[in-house]
């Protein structure tokens, strides 16, 4: 299932199932390896239901990078309704806070119109999800199967689930909220009403064709059967009914797509983002209005979206770039005046195990002299970079273990 995803371009996979000891915690972690060491560069999306938090603990460590746990109603009274006696609110709340410790991204959410459900439940509901800040909500319409205790109760309705989906993107902006397959099961264009709504993910199912009916949550589940016109709604006519004149506000920089605090470029680097983001500035390039638009917004001084920025980079017209140039230096005198700062480089080692083309330090380059300084030649070039009046300095060197250590680099900053 994940070669054929990789293969259609997915670059996360959700694995889905639910609380049976007969799925162990070794068979689920072996899976995570498993797919995080084929897939490197994907996100492993865990929805497995309550654990332990040492379960938890070891998903984590095998390469799961999110978890999503509805916790479906904050509500003591109205959980207890739609729950055996066996599981408490307060256990599936506790789950929650530990992922989030953990370091999981975190998704929850609720069914909407589920039976009991009251607009105080409701505002319960928003009130805990402002507090948790999660990474993922999701948000769907509650439907009946004939299987269950509830299958004569009414579904949730189209109109107050897209109330909801807006509502919390509006509250939190960054936040992945999936247009739903139940959404899709109440209207043909449901997912299509939801990313209208605020919703920005869609979730495909990679399930082999001849074992989806075992997993049918609800009767007459919206088929999903073309994979491959969903895996490719990027450029699909669907999107371009769905997408029709986004504004500078309408793109925003999301944490999961660059996550810059993680040491694994994979997160910090999203390939299929910078692709689309190229495809964004040149079909947005020669629209003089909405590039006009980006100056004004740039002269709040609030910054702008890395989209932004690539449709300013690509615009060609002389008049709009020199308003660019003007408007930066404007910005600049606005915060710095006609001070100018000045580092000087103070250069440790030329030392380099790498072997970036473009920089002579490189490993194979063997007709530059390699030095590195003594800390007595670096205390006498400090003074004499002092002498001359410098009081910012740039320590530069190349990376080698070897020759230059960490203790190396912070003996040099004590001297």
């Amino acid at each position: 299932c994940c070669k054929q995803g990789y293969g259609l371009g997915f670059r996360t996979f959700v694995l889905q199932g639910g609380e049976d000891p007969a799925l162990t915690e070794e068979r689920i972690e072996d899976i995570v390896s498993t797919i995080r060491r084929s897939y490197p560069d994907c996100a492993i999306t865990l929805s497995l239901g309550e654990k332990s938090r040492e379960a938890y603990e070891r998903f984590f460590q095998a390469g799961a990078n999110r978890y999503l746990l509805r916790h479906e109603t904050y509500d003591k009274e109205h959980y207890q309704q739609l729950h055996p006696a066996g599981m408490s609110c307060e256990h599936r709340l506790q789950c929650l806070r530990d992922l989030k410790d953990i370091g999981y991204q975190t998704g929850t959410g609720i069914m909407v119109g589920s039976p009991g459900q009251t607009i105080e439940h409701l505002i319960q509901d928003i009130l805990f999800i402002e507090q948790l800040r999660p990474e993922m909500i999701g948000i769907g319409p509650f439907l009946s199967h004939r299987d269950t205790p509830f299958a004569q109760s009414p579904s949730g309705t189209v109109e107050r689930t897209l109330l909801l989906l807006s509502i919390f993107r509006l509250m939190h902006p960054s936040a992945l909220i999936p247009a739903t397959t139940a959404l899709a099961t109440l209207t043909p264009d449901g997912r299509e009403q939801g990313i209208l709504a605020g919703a920005n993910v869609v979730m495909p199912n990679l399930s082999p064709q001849e074992e989806r009916k075992k997993y049918n949550l609800y009767n007459n589940k919206a088929s999903e059967r073309n994979l491959r016109k969903d895996s490719t709604y990027c450029n699909s006519s669907w999107k371009r009914s769905v997408i029709k004149s986004p504004s500078p506000e309408a793109i925003t920089n999301n944490k999961e797509m660059y996550k810059v605090d993680s040491p694994q470029a994979e997160e910090f680097i999203h390939h299929e983002e910078i692709l689309e983001t190229l495809e964004y500035a040149r079909s947005h390039k020669d629209n003089r209005a909405f590039i006009e638009q980006l100056i004004e917004k740039a002269a709040l001084c609030k910054g702008l979206t890395h989209r932004e920025a690539a449709t300013l980079l690509e615009c060609d017209q002389p008049d709009l770039i020199e308003r660019i140039f003007h408007l930066a230096k404007e910005i600049k005198q606005k915060f710095y005046g006609n001070r100018i700062v000045m580092f000087a480089p103070l250069y440790l080692s030329n030392y380099c195990v790498n072997g970036c083309v473009y920089c002579p330090y490189h490993a194979k380059n063997h007709t530059i002299a390699r030095k590195k300084l003594s800390l007595e030649e670096i205390r006498q070039e400090v003074i004499a970079l002092q002498d001359m009046g410098h009081k910012r300095l740039a320590l530069e060197a190349g990376e080698d273990p070897l020759r230059n250590p960490i203790d190396y680099i912070l003996e040099s900053i004590r001297t």
